[in-house]
């Protein structure tokens, strides 16, 4: 884990009471255990019965194969689509009628095949699992499997542990703020946060020279936090 934090202070009193108002945030990367596949179908029959039965066989075949290659993974379907068309580039102007005088024929895109887009989320991996996913991925036969992102099986813990870790850098800067004006801290007078936030994280890929770089996903995910804290001082004399 990777931890910083930012903080600025003003001591000054309100109503009677000596206040130090003060601001933190914190960062830490965490190893991802969660891996987010995408596997797209594709077929070049026109007929939509045959295509729904193509992708359908070709999606349980993707899973079947994340589950060899995991034994003991959680693998979630979230997202099951319905074959799509896709159409032949349309060709002519789509004009009839010989010329200004006649009128406009619509041109009708043919069907050249379906594809399907499924979705995975697979839980409960170490490094060398993950590993074994990406490996399992490319070799799925007659599909096109990406692994889209990775993240945390538990984010809501993941967001309480980073705003935990900006709170308690914010007190610590305050209570040495506190200190240096012969007071210490009391209770929290206000605590201003937007919450916390888990980012997945990527890296530029390789492409050819002249392309534009795409984004290749990375083992981990980023939680970032910033909280306002103002606590009441409490003067050593008292």
């Amino acid at each position: 884990m990777v931890g910083a934090a930012l903080l600025s202070f003003v001591l000054y009193r309100t109503q009677g009471a000596n206040l130090v108002s003060t601001s933190g945030q914190a960062e830490q990367t965490l190893k991802a255990d969660v891996v987010n596949v995408s596997v797209t179908a594709r077929t070049f029959d026109a007929d939509s019965g045959t295509a729904s039965k193509f992708t359908t066989t070709a999606t349980a075949k993707a899973r079947a194969a994340l589950l060899s290659a995991l034994p003991g993974a959680k693998i979630f379907p979230t997202q099951d689509a319905e074959p799509r068309p896709e159409y032949e580039p349309s060709g002519g102007s789509g004009l009839g009628g010989g010329g200004f005088g006649g009128g406009q024929e619509a041109s009708v895109p043919k069907i050249k095949g379906y594809s399907a887009e499924s979705g995975f989320r697979v839980e409960g991996l170490d490094d060398v699992q993950i590993d074994r996913l990406t490996k399992a991925v490319s070799g799925i036969d007659g599909t096109a499997a990406n692994i889209d992102s990775y993240g945390v099986k538990d984010p809501a813990a993941a967001r309480k542990a980073v705003l935990r870790a900006a709170f308690l850098d914010a007190r610590e800067k305050a209570e040495e703020s506190a200190s240096a004006a012969g007071c210490r801290l009391g209770a929290v007078a206000l605590l201003e946060s937007e919450g916390a936030s888990l980012t997945p994280w990527f890296e530029p890929s390789q492409s050819p020279p002249g392309m534009v770089l795409g984004r290749r996903p990375v083992k981990k995910v980023v939680a970032r936090a910033s909280v306002k804290v103002r606590f009441y001082l409490i003067s050593n004399l008292d």
